[in-house]
This record gives C-alpha cells, structure tokens and sequence, in this order.
C-alpha cells in the first residue's frame, strides 16, 4: 500500500467579512481544519474527516450553514449540502429545513441509497428517517437573520412577497424584481455564505465537503452550486476542489470540474497548483463578470486557495509542511507557495 501525506484545506465563504468578524472566522476555519488534520493523522478515512469539518462549522454561527443560517424571502430556512470523493461516490441535498447538520443527511445519502441528491420534503423526510431531528428556526438563526426572522414572524397582517422584498434591500445580495442583474450580484456587500473543505487520507482518497443556508434572502426553492457535482464540488484521481460565493455563476463555470482538470494534468507542485487556483477564479471574473472563491488539494496534497472577492476565510495544513497550520482571510494572508 502506498501512503500519501494527509493534508486539509478549509474555506469559510467569500464576501464581505467585516474586521470585527475576522477573529471569529478565523478561529472557526481553524478548529475545523485542525480537528479533521488530527483525524486524518490518527488513521482516519478522508469522508469521516471532511464530515467533520462541516459538522463543526455547522455549529458555529459565524457562519451561514447548519446554526447560524440564513433565511428566504419568506423567513424560512433552507440548506444544502453535499459530500463526493474521488471515486464518483456522491451525497448531497438541496432545499431541506431546520437541520443543524445537513452534511449528515448528504453523507447517508451517499452511503445508504442509490440516490445522489435529494431536495426539499424528500430530503427533510429522509433526514429524519436516519435520525435527524429538525429544529425551530429560532434555534438556528443568528446575528441580523434571527432578528428579520422575528419581525416577519411578528407581523401581525402577512405581506405579500412582493411586499416582503422591499424590507430585504438591506441584505444586498438579494434579487430584487425589476432591477437590473449586475445591481442584484454585490457579493461584497453580503455576508459570506458556503463552507467547504478538502482533505486527502493516508491512503490518497480525497474528498470534498460543503454546507450552505444559501443565498441571503433567496427566493424559495433557490438552489445554488453548492449540491451540485462539478461546480460546488468535484474530485477525481486524487484531486479535489470546492468554491464559494455567488452560486449562480458558479454554476455556469463548473468551476470546480475545470479546476480538478487542470490540475490533474500539471506537475502537482505548490506553485503549480496555486497558480492554477489564480487562473481558475481569474476566468470566472473575466468570463462571467462572477464573484467567489476556491481551494483545492492536488495529487500531493498541495493545497490552491483564490477569491475575488473582497475577504475569504481559510485553514490549511498538509503533512510536512514546515508552516504548520496556516490560517487567514486577506487577500494577503495567502502564502507565496
């Protein structure tokens, strides 16, 4: 058997990361990398690790997944999830309710049906069919969602939605009716959204991992990139990558297929990998005028991290590596591989 060095990289949402949120951030991204690192160092299996991770940021509410989520347009909680490794085996969800771990319901889906994704009452069903219980909202919501939550839930005479969508104007990334698309797309204005990560066991399998409450203020039934194989997540032959930011775009760009492609077939070397992170993210603004986020482990283990946005937070630590476990959420902060 032929063992690779263990390496995990973690990514908690590209946007706007107030300086009064960093430190928290930071430590979130942190403990997620290091517990799943230590798993991975203890002999466990990249799934379990990657689960993990998402298992302990979907208990941090500084970030939009599982506690801490964001709602729709009409106060409700909606999450997706998803969980792939190299070898196509795939879980996720879309559109579930009031779960604190998502990620749960991803990863049985994939072990425990023929299915890949599930979505809306289908999904909330089989979570609580494996165990899973769903919550109040009040229980999940926290920071400036809780308290829209409460006042639309206070409403003593129910607005139309249309009604709804002027009060989310001050959410920024929101799509308004009527106005223009690029004036609905300001990411930066936003708060960060998807959490993601990518680890590599001993024995070279790599998998990714995300969860998300989605798009602040979506409109119901809105599903972003984050379920969807090849553009929230993608591994193949050693590689695997995961993004963020604003999911519509990265639909279009399957930017996380792209990503495993090109770094299937270069040298896997830091430098290699990270310049290709640059490219990948550098083609999404140039192509599609899109606003986000990606990391990524190559063969080696070697990890990528890029995002145009104006902050992402990230933890990575590979075995061997003299640097340890790196943490940041600047533009700045990413390494010169």
């Amino acid at each position: 058997m032929t063992f690779s060095k263990v390496s995990v990289v973690v990514h908690g949402g590209a946007g706007m990361i107030p300086d009064s949120n960093v430190q928290a951030h930071k430590d979130g991204v942190k403990k997620a990398c290091m517990e799943s690192y230590q798993m991975l160092l203890d002999g466990a299996n990249a799934a379990d690790a990657a689960q993990k991770a998402m298992e302990i940021m979907e208990l941090d509410p500084i970030f939009n997944c599982g506690i801490g989520s964001t709602i729709n347009s009409d106060g409700y909680i909606e999450l997706d999830a998803i969980i792939g490794d190299d070898k196509y085996n795939i879980g996720a969800v879309g559109g579930i309710s009031n779960f604190v771990h998502p990620i749960r319901i991803a990863r049985a889906i994939r072990d425990k049906t023929g299915h890949i994704l599930l979505v809306g009452e289908g999904g909330n069903e089989f979570g609580k069919l494996i165990g899973e219980k769903q919550v109040l909202p009040e229980k999940m919501l926290a920071g400036k969602g809780l308290v829209l939550y409460q006042k639309l839930l206070n409403q003593k005479n129910q607005k139309s939605r249309a009604e709804n969508w002027k009060e989310l104007e001050v959410y920024d990334n929101v799509v308004i009716p009527g106005q223009e698309l690029m004036n609905n797309k300001i990411l930066d204005k936003g708060t960060s959204d998807t959490v993601g990560v990518v680890c590599k066991d001993k024995e070279g399998n790599t998998v990714v991992a995300l969860s998300t409450g989605g798009s602040h203020m979506k409109m119901p039934g809105r599903v972003g990139d984050t379920p969807l194989w090849g553009s929230g997540a993608y591994a193949e032959d050693g590689c695997g990558a995961a993004t963020t930011g604003y999911g519509e775009d990265l639909i279009k760009a399957l930017i996380t297929k792209s990503m495993v492609d090109r770094i299937n077939v270069e040298k896997p070397t830091p430098q290699n990998t990270q310049m290709e992170s640059h490219k990948q993210i550098e083609v999404l603004g140039s192509k599609i005028n899109g606003r986000g986020g990606i990391i990524c482990l190559d063969k080696e283990g070697n990890p990528g991290i890029a995002f145009n946005t104006q902050r992402m937070s990230f933890a990575f630590c590979v075995e061997g590596d003299e640097r340890g476990l790196v943490v940041g959420v600047d533009h700045e902060d990413i390494p010169k591989f």
